[in-house]
């Protein structure tokens, strides 16, 4: 059968995991890197250090300039400047041209080594106002726009979220599928990859994908989302 946006999940029926764990058809580069046939459900999760390639490609997807400040530089007066909320998504400049060939061709190598359909648990949380609910599909941000195209890329799906008031935003956990997760990076490099506060407070700043996230039901409006890996 077909699926469509609207169609895709059904409450009634499993969430069919083998629709993200398998390249996108219409990916220029799939005919180059890797084409993984059919192996029934058999799905496996990556976790531990097998996925620590996968967090490599995430963060050298972008680069992020650290300002220096030069001490010993007198100003006359405070500038007048707006301050970034330290919450606030850090969009990441274009790679090099010689770091993005390296990272091309370590996205192409992870693509050649998945031999079996691998999914990628993933934290998820709403950028900005907003909530998803259960089964709610992943893809490729696509801008902040009200109904997504039918071509948008499909990266995976939300499996359980909820609201946090210590977060003050709504978050879940989600799966992606690997080989999607990387073709994401060659179809649109550095052009989703952002630094982030981590919402616990424990780690910094980290990286993370910025994505789409959009409801089952019919008419209902996308949110922008912030997507980092949880191995």
């Amino acid at each position: 059968t077909t699926d469509t946006k609207s169609s895709w999940y059904s409450p009634f029926r499993p969430i069919p995991w083998s629709s993200i764990t398998t390249p996108n058809a219409e990916d220029e580069h799939e005919g180059k890197m890797v084409g993984i046939g059919s192996t029934g459900d058999s799905v496996e999760v990556v976790r531990g250090a097998y996925g620590a390639p996968f967090v490599q490609a995430l963060h050298d997807s972008g680069h992020f300039v650290i300002a220096e400040h030069n001490e010993g530089r007198r100003r006359k007066r405070r500038p007048h400047r707006r301050v970034r909320p330290p919450q606030e998504a850090v969009q990441s400049n274009p790679l090099a041209r010689d770091a993005a060939i390296r990272h091309k061709n370590m996205c192409q190598t992870l693509l050649s080594s998945l031999s079996l359909p691998a999914m990628l648990r993933c934290h998820v949380y709403v950028e900005g106002r907003g909530t998803f609910d259960p089964q709610a599909t992943i893809y490729q941000y696509a801008g902040d726009v009200e109904v997504l195209a039918d071509d948008c890329f499909m990266l995976g799906c939300v499996v359980s979220g909820a609201f946090s008031t210590s977060r003050g935003s709504f978050h879940g956990t989600a799966f992606v599928g690997a080989i999607r997760f990387l073709q994401s990076f060659l179809s649109n490099p550095s052009g989703n990859t952002v630094s982030v506060m981590d919402p616990t407070g424990s780690e910094g700043r980290k990286v993370a994908l910025r994505v789409s996230v959009k409801g089952k039901a019919h008419g209902t409006v996308p949110r922008t989302a912030l997507l980092t890996l949880m191995l």
